[in-house]
């Protein structure tokens, strides 16, 4: 894999960081910002994993690029996120519809 190809990485290169590491260095972060008086809502490895995904799923990123991104299978993708591609299904319906109800209605009138 290459460096892009990580959601999270080592300072050294395109070595994936494991989730105890994540979680030690959120809670740090989490402990800095807290000091700074800085606020944000906290979200686990977990967390970010699902987020990158639904992200790529709302833009329009193939099953495959995801499922490999995630080291999943594709039909677990359709499993865990059924729910975002009914979303993008029914936002498809929408922008069919509507493009088909302006080119009836432009080309009225146009006569």
């Amino acid at each position: 894999m290459e460096q892009s190809d990580h959601i999270f990485i080592t300072h050294a290169g395109a070595t994936k960081i494991y989730t105890e590491v994540m979680k030690h260095t959120l809670q740090y972060t989490y402990k800095k910002m807290k000091v700074e008086k800085i606020s944000i809502t906290r979200i686990s490895p977990h967390g970010f994993r699902h987020t990158h995904a639904t992200v790529l799923i709302n833009n329009g990123v193939p099953p495959k690029t995801i499922a490999d991104r995630l080291g999943n299978t594709v039909e677990m993708v359709y499993k865990v996120y059924g729910h975002s591609y009914k979303e993008l299904e029914n936002r498809a319906v929408v922008i069919f519809t509507e493009t088909l109800t302006g080119a009836v209605g432009a080309s009225a009138g146009a006569e």
